[in-house]
């Protein structure tokens, strides 16, 4: 079922008396679907993986089917490779559909999620492939699944006045925290902040630092690319009323350029429509660990009109995109080189 993420956590228990608050929320969970075989996660996931035969002679045709569905929230181009069998021995399969395909998301919750079907036909040739006569071999084929995604969040901020604040704690009330609202995909991309930002002499003096969080919860990986980046591209608007002061990593920074993927590259992402303020777009490249792949990028933001601001809910948003790729379990194939076929 496709639907965006919401968190709604609890109450301040204390308020503490400053000039302008910002209220939001920590961020959710994401759930995670799993397909018959091979990768698990949100996005474009695996289905099953086999073929007609396990045991095949000399020339004879095996047919390969690999079966995907897109159980997020944004379209995917795709592309595969086989591998782990030199495609010239096996009769240089051509694929069905062929790279790059689409398959498109499906976010209506009555709906299926999209599935594409592809399938290869091989026919082992024993010659090239040393199998000896009277002979036996088993050949292990699995195919690399590349594929572009995309994942967004906003969180709700809440300014308030000190005065108001004032009347809230002598009232006892609290201010609860703001909403968070995400989609689905193998990265998830949450937005965290300080509970409060406290001005000193003008609201210009404020920067309040926000937290974007990129991690990497689905079974697969982001590509490294020819200098060893692992890229994400990113964009990030500030709200209405508010500006940029920095963000770190700088987003402008990183170039990446990858040498091993067909037809594919990063598209941008870009926010449709009117409403964003202050915008900052670039790339970062994701750092591995024993727990896996993960960036954050820190901005400050400043109060630039607090006429929009006060009394208004505001949200942050950030969306990414990038190239992921999972893997299928192996196959076995036997191939076998019957008496008067030797290789030799």
């Amino acid at each position: 079922m496709k639907s965006r993420k919401s968190n709604r956590n609890g109450m301040f228990k204390h308020l503490l008396v400053i000039p302008v608050v910002l209220v939001l929320a920590l961020a959710g969970c994401t759930d995670i679907m799993g397909g018959d075989t091979g990768a698990t996660g949100n996005g474009i996931n695996i289905r099953n993986f086999r073929s007609d035969l396990t045991d095949v002679n000399c020339n004879q045709q095996v047919n390969i089917q690999l079966q995907l569905q897109n159980n997020g929230d944004y379209d995917a181009q795709l592309a595969t490779q086989m591998y782990m069998i030199e495609p010239v021995k096996w009769g240089n399969p051509l694929q069905n559909p062929s790279n790059p395909f689409t398959l498109k998301a499906v976010t209506d919750a009555n709906v299926e999620p999209a599935v594409q079907t592809v399938s290869w036909q091989l026919r082992p040739n024993c010659e090239m492939l040393d199998v000896p006569k009277g002979r036996t071999m088993d050949f292990s084929p699995q195919v690399r699944i590349y594929h572009t995604y995309k994942g967004d969040v906003k969180r709700s901020i809440t300014f308030v006045s000190e005065d108001e604040l004032r009347v809230l704690s002598s009232q006892g009330q609290s201010l609860a925290m703001g909403e968070e609202t995400r989609s689905s995909g193998p990265l998830t991309v949450t937005i965290n902040t300080v509970p409060f930002a406290q001005t000193f002499n003008t609201y210009a003096d404020v920067q309040i630092p926000v937290n974007i969080k990129i991690r990497n919860t689905g079974s697969g990986k982001v590509p490294g690319d020819i200098n060893n980046n692992y890229p994400v591209a990113v964009t990030v608007t500030a709200p209405s009323g508010t500006s940029f002061v920095s963000c770190t990593p700088d987003l402008n920074f990183l170039t990446y350029g990858y040498s091993n993927i067909p037809l594919m590259s990063i598209p941008t992402p870009v926010f449709s429509g009117g409403g964003f303020g202050d915008t900052r777009t670039g790339y970062v490249s994701l750092f591995t660990d024993s727990s896996g792949q993960s960036a954050d990028i820190t901005c400050h933001l400043r109060v630039t009109d607090v006429q929009q601001i006060i009394k208004q809910e505001r949200f942050i948003n950030a969306k990414i995109s990038y190239i992921y790729y999972i893997d299928t379990q192996p196959l076995t194939i036997t191939v076998k080189n019957p008496a008067g076929q030797s290789t030799f």
